[in-house]
């Protein structure tokens, strides 16, 4: 199914619902999320399903794709690959602090499976933060957890 600039999508493995800014050739789209610009092949897009009224909406959606919508999407998502612990335990107090002034109330931590020190470390962060609702590994990939203000 080809794609027009402006058609909202939703790009599957993301989960992110974005807005194509280019067409390019052989099937592949220019697509933004909030100020994130990602290229995408046509099999990684679909169309986006209608926004339900925000009143028919749960506030963790809510807040997620308003977070998207204003260009802070780098506070849904953090990636600690590569990192040493304390670099890592360092930027997610940041992006955290970030998120919570910004009312978004979820967020996703990639810290990769290797060791277990920095999802070690990060869990007992997560524990000590008082803004910190609730964490949990995600359901099916124990390389990620989520983290809900």
């Amino acid at each position: 199914m080809p794609f027009a600039e402006n058609d909202t999508v939703r790009i599957a493995h993301l989960r992110q619902v974005g807005k194509i800014i280019e067409v390019r050739p052989r099937g592949r789209y220019r697509v933004a999320l909030g100020d994130l610009v990602i290229e995408c092949k046509e099999h990684e897009i679909e169309p986006a399903a209608p926004r339900p009224a925000p009143e028919d909406t749960d506030r963790s959606v809510r807040n997620l794709t308003r977070a998207a919508e204003n260009g802070r999407s780098e506070l849904l998502q953090i990636d600690l690959h590569g990192m040493r612990v304390l670099d890592a335990l360092k930027l997610v107090s940041e992006k955290i602090d970030r998120a919570v002034l910004a009312d978004i109330n979820e967020m996703r931590i990639i810290h990769g499976i290797g060791s277990g020190a920095i999802k070690n470390a990060l869990h007992k962060l997560l524990s000590s933060l008082s803004v910190v609702r609730e964490f949990r590994v995600e359901e099916g990939n124990p390389a990620i957890t989520r983290v809900f203000f």
